[in-house]
Order: C-alpha cells, then sequence, then structure tokens
C-alpha cells in the first residue's frame, strides 16, 4: 500500500511546518498579530493620517494578498496530491477483494479511511482559505476606491483635480 512521506520531506511536497513552508506560517502568525487591515486603513483614512502611510498600508495588505494566494495554491496542491492517493488506496482495495486476500483489504481499509478523513480536512481547509481571501479581496478593492477618493480630494474638502489621478497610486503594474 505504500508508505506517506514524512512531513519534513521537501521532495514530497511536505514541509515541517504541515503548513506549506515555514516562510508562509511565520506570515500567518505575524499577521494574525495585526489588526485587520480594513481597520488600519479605515482609520488611517478618518483619523487624519499622511495619504502616504494610508498607501504603505495598502502595499502590505497586497503582501497579504499574496501570501493568502499562494497558501490557498498550496493546500490546492495537497488536496490534489491526496485525493490521488485516496484513488490509489481504493483501487488497491478492489485488487485485494478480486483476489480475496482478507488481510490486505482489511489493511487497505483502515488507509482508505484515513486518507478520507485527512482528503476531508484538507478539503475544508481549502474552502476555509478561499473564503478568507475573498473577504479579503473584497476589502482591499473598498480600501482602494476610498483612498483613490481621498486622494481625488472627495469628501475631505480639497478641491477635486489637486492630485493627478492620471498617475493611479494604487495601479498594481
Amino acid at each position: 500500500l505504500g508508505m506517506r512521506p514524512a512531513l519534513d520531506d521537501p521532495a514530497a511536497g511536505h514541509h515541517q511546518d504541515g503548513v506549506g513552508g515555514h516562510r508562509l506560517g511565520e506570515q500567518v502568525r505575524d499577521r494574525e498579530r495585526r489588526p485587520p487591515f480594513g481597520d488600519r486603513v479605515r482609520g488611517s483614512l478618518e483619523g487624519g493620517v499622511p495619504l502616504g502611510q494610508v498607501d504603505d498600508t495598502l502595499d502590505d495588505v497586497m503582501g497579504v494578498l499574496d501570501d493568502l494566494r499562494e497558501g490557498v495554491e498550496v493546500t490546492r496542491k495537497r488536496v490534489e496530491r491526496e485525493r490521488s492517493e485516496l484513488e490509489t488506496v481504493r483501487r488497491r482495495k478492489g485488487l485485494a477483494q478480486k483476489v480475496g486476500d482478507a488481510e490486505t483489504v482489511s489493511v487497505a481499509e483502515r488507509f482508505e479511511s484515513q486518507q478520507a478523513e485527512r482528503l476531508a480536512v484538507l478539503e475544508s481547509k481549502l474552502n476555509a482559505q478561499e473564503s478568507e481571501l475573498a473577504v479579503v479581496e473584497r476589502e482591499v478593492a473598498e480600501m482602494k476606491e476610498q483612498l483613490k477618493a481621498a486622494l481625488a480630494g472627495v469628501g475631505s474638502g480639497m478641491r477635486a483635480g489637486t492630485v493627478d489621478m492620471a498617475q493611479d497610486p494604487l495601479d498594481d503594474g
């Protein structure tokens, strides 16, 4: 039936922290310690913080988005590997059933159960990560619109047109 690679086997795509690498795990922990970026940007726009600092915060958020996207991709690949492994276990169980090898069938059933549970957990994790990414992407879009409005002087008491909007400071390119 084959052995599963150790979690610290980089050749198998597994990493020591079980999440997708030390760097990603550290970034997630750092993100969890900071207030939500929406609160930071909103507070900056409402609290009279210089817009350059708000723009810097938005730049940080874009890095967080990249990290979230990377995490989703890592988990998606793990889900694919686990699905493939589950198919292999089921195929082997079927072969053992055909030849009437009760002991191998029993072992295969145990591995099938473990593999199915592992896959269910990873699919749940992927779903949660994709949901989090969607929320953050919506918040970023909202923050960009608020910052663009602030830069254009909308609602700030500044005259419209005092900032050159031809050069979009929020352009990702």
